[in-house]
């Protein structure tokens, strides 16, 4: 069993204490729930987790955009809910809005829970803690592609402007923390692309250019060689034509660039991200993740001011909830099954793996 296949189980209720501590999950990662036995599966085992969450904890399981709709923005909703969207990840939002009928941004799941969320809490003195997490902005730091990242940064600020509406319009008292775990790529403007003296500049507007993600356009490299067969001028034409120059907006890929690409299909991502980064001026530092400090943003969480250590951030969230971390810890602490569990996960979901896991999937071309 794999790390995510744990984190499935373990988030519908099937975990060291025995019980659901979750009441609504919306986004993507389905092939971790489906049994191996079905062809969008990732499982690693034969059990069907939606099935277990519907049949043991109670869950309502939807899979389409359809039935998010139906949610009627979160006015329409029985928890706990449980909706997976995509088989493995959302695609980056840069390729998302072209595709809006079948996946739900962030910032609608974001609305959707916030309101089914209050509704259902609007009796109780205990509230709610919702997370939202932009956890591409992460992915397209590791594939060094910026005009994915910059789209799915702007797409986290809607998602943060309608919690702070949400704030701002509900009689529910609450707070807003949004921060990282870490920066990734190491990214820095005004790159440096020749020995000579470097100009002061980078130039944002290559990446409003683009209409694709770099994965996206790998994706389509992949499966346009499959399906044709093709090689040489023809497969050439296609790569700078619809993939280049129409993909990410940029009319003078050079023939070393485009021969890169075609060199390489399963790793073309990164040649598709370092043309853009050029030509925006754009430098990365790594394909992992960098040791710079990350922001902290609050609202209503004025104890956040200023620099701290990262589990300060926890502290604030722990005291502003009232919440008995230590009883907890205890308690995980003291069932049989907890060590094996959590050694599970610290084992399978390192730096390294989650990376390595990002390059497994642009290889095997796994679809979204």
């Amino acid at each position: 069993m794999t790390a995510g296949d744990s984190i499935a189980l373990q988030e519908v209720g099937e975990h060291p204490l025995g019980y659901r501590v979750v009441d609504l999950m919306l986004g993507g990662g389905r092939c971790h729930f489906l049994p191996n036995t079905t062809a969008s599966s990732c499982r690693a085992d034969s059990r069907d987790v939606t099935k277990l969450a519907q049949e043991k904890y109670g869950w309502t399981y939807i899979n389409s955009r359809a039935e998010f709709d139906d949610l009627k923005s979160g006015k329409n909703v029985k928890l706990p809910l449980l909706g997976l969207f995509s088989d493995t990840d959302i695609p980056f939002e840069l390729d998302r809005r072209n595709m809006n009928d079948i996946y739900p941004s962030l910032d609608e799941m974001a609305r959707t829970a916030l309101a089914a969320l209050e509704a259902a809490t609007k009796d109780s003195d205990k509230g709610f803690f919702l997370m939202i997490e932009g956890s591409r902005i992460d992915h397209a730091g590791h594939g060094n592609d910026p005009a994915a990242q910059v789209h799915e940064v702007l797409a986290y600020d809607r998602a943060f402007q309608s919690v702070v509406d949400f704030l701002d319009n509900s009689d529910t008292e609450g707070a807003l923390v949004a921060t990282s775990d870490h920066e990734t790529g190491g990214l820095a403007v005004a790159r440096q692309l020749h020995a000579s003296y470097p100009q002061y500049l980078w130039y944002p507007e290559v990446l409003a250019n683009a209409s694709h993600s770099a994965e996206y356009l790998s994706r389509a490299l992949r499966a346009h060689i499959e399906k044709t067969n093709e090689s040489g001028k023809k497969l050439r034409h296609f790569v700078e034509n619809k993939l280049v120059e129409e993909g990410l907006g940029v009319m003078d890929a050079t023939d070393e660039e485009i021969e890169l690409v075609i060199s390489n299909p399963a790793l073309s991502a990164y040649a598709f991200a370092e043309i853009i980064s050029r030509r925006a001026q754009i430098g990365w530092s790594t394909h992992g993740h960098s040791a710079v400090d990350v922001n902290i943003y609050g609202y209503a969480a004025e104890a956040l001011r200023g620099n701290h250590e990262n589990i300060e951030v926890g502290g604030f969230l722990r005291d502003y909830l009232n919440v008995d971390v230590d009883a907890i810890t205890s308690k995980l602490n003291s069932t049989s099954r907890a060590s094996s569990e959590v050694s599970l996960l610290a084992a399978g979901m390192g730096d390294q793996a989650l990376f390595g896991h990002y390059e497994e999937r642009l290889q095997k071309n796994l679809p979204q």
